[in-house]
């Protein structure tokens, strides 16, 4: 099974910045429009390839939209248009004990597609599996805070010690190794969906890569899946809130260049956009003349540089963490986000700045490991090449010429906005550390 090591390099954290087209073509709300809705609600957005349709699995952005259309956990981030809130979605109320360290769910009664009703064992089930060793999932450790789990995990405990457990068919209860303020908000990441043992015992191999048999129990289901190319989604009638979920239909298309994105939003062909670089200033200003609407919104994830510890470039140098720190601190992630893309926030931890410590931003509270370190190297040459030669001489290698040592940085997609960040970091690394950097494009990043 292939690996990914994530260093705790983040390179910026997601702010979204989507435009909606209004319009006859438009599914949402007509306001600003002066039109009325279709009576066919049918939303025409960008597909972008998944990595997976395997909740417990999940690492990528793409996938996590997907799952969080089509499946439904304890709760949901959403925003009201000022900030983002948790809201009950399969749980209706939660509660804690005084001393922080039990959380009690209590679901709503609510179906999987297939009728089988929605039940707390289906989210224990769910925590066991991602903690599985055997099953090597990445995200796992981010059920470290709960009893049991980091031990199991990493086969130093057993199963039957984690703090998960269904105390009936709708209370699902957490027992955690210290108060966690922001444990609701975790658990509405994706990779602690509910799942169904049952399902994907039974379709095995074929279980997360094709749609047959798979249930559901969010506000839609997968009609139709063509990975790379589109995706359609079908409202799911069985869905609790179904009354409340107004478009019949997502279709999804692949669209690899932004310009061409672009053009398609601006002629109403495609309902959804993102707002990218030079465009930003364009569409907002048309959105507030009521042409388009805009919705922005911090989303709780991270882009990270993941470095592959085990490789034997340049001399297995990327298992020194002096090297690895060197490495990311050679990137200006204020350039990167403001000027580069334009809609990010620099981060300088693994923590997004989307995530709450009870009602508070818990980076306006405690502050990103890397900033101290970002002060002293970041855009100093000389500090960095410093930290990176220290790094060389812990594994006795050469210091005297470091252009000799060379790296290749696997870029994922192959449009040309995604070779030009890619470009660009190849250069910040190259530049700050005098090593060479090689682009390569992966365009399946599951492969």
């Amino acid at each position: 099974m292939k690996k990914k090591l994530i260093s705790l390099l983040a390179a910026g954290v997601s702010c979204m910045m989507l435009l909606v087209g209004c319009g006859s073509n438009n599914p949402g709300d007509s306001s600003g429009s002066g039109t009325e809705k279709d009576s066919e609600q049918v939303l025409n957005t960008i597909y972008f390839k998944v990595a997976t349709l395997d909740a417990n699995d999940t690492t990528d952005n793409q996938s996590s939209s997907i799952l969080n259309a089509v499946q439904e956990g304890l709760v949901r981030i959403e925003n009201d248009g000022e900030s983002d809130k948790i809201v009950a979605a399969g749980a209706e109320s939660w509660e804690t004990s005084k001393d922080g360290l039990t959380w009690t769910f209590k679901l709503r009664k609510m179906d999987w597609s297939d009728g089988e009703p929605v039940v707390a064992q289906h989210y224990v089930d769910s925590f066991h599996r991602i903690l599985n060793p055997d099953n090597g999932f990445a995200y796992s450790f981010l059920a470290y805070d709960i009893v049991g789990a980091e031990e199991y995990n990493t086969g130093k405990g057993s199963l039957d010690a984690v703090g998960v457990k269904a105390v009936d068919d709708y209370t699902l209860e957490f027992k955690l190794k210290h108060p966690l303020p922001y444990f609701v908000s975790k658990v509405s990441y994706t990779v602690f969906h509910p799942i169904r043992l049952d399902v994907i015992e039974k379709l095995g191999d074929k279980y997360a890569s094709e749609i047959t048999d798979t249930v559901y129990n969010g506000p839609f289901k997968i009609e139709s899946w063509d990975n790379g190319n589109s995706m359609v989604l079908v409202k799911n009638d069985t869905y609790w809130d179904a009354e409340n979920v107004y478009l019949e239909k997502i279709n999804m298309t692949d669209i690899k260049e932004f310009a061409t994105q672009a053009q398609l939003f601006e002629s109403q062909e495609l309902d959804i956009s993102g707002a990218q670089t030079d465009y930003i200033e364009k569409w907002t200003e048309r959105a507030d003349a009521g042409e388009f609407q805009k919705l922005t919104g911090e989303d709780p994830g991270s882009f990270y540089l993941y470095f592959n510890q085990t490789s034997k470039s340049a001399d297995g140098i990327l298992k020194n963490a002096k090297i690895r720190k060197a490495i990311g601190l050679s990137i200006d992630r204020d350039v990167y986000t403001k000027d580069l893309v334009g809609r990010f926030e620099s981060a300088y931890g693994i923590v997004p700045t989307a995530i709450n410590s009870g009602d508070e931003k818990y980076r306006d509270k405690v502050e990103g490991p890397l900033v101290a370190d970002a002060k002293t190297y970041v855009n100093n040459k000389e500090k960095l090449q410093e930290l990176f030669k220290e790094g060389l001489k812990e594994l006795g290698l050469q210091t005297d010429d470091l252009s000799k040592y060379e790296l290749t940085y696997l870029n994922q997609g192959s449009s040309e906005l995604q070779k030009q960040r890619a470009e660009w970091m190849a250069q910040q690394i190259s530049g700050n550390l005098g090593i060479k950097i090689n682009v390569e494009t992966q365009a399946d990043w599951g492969v």
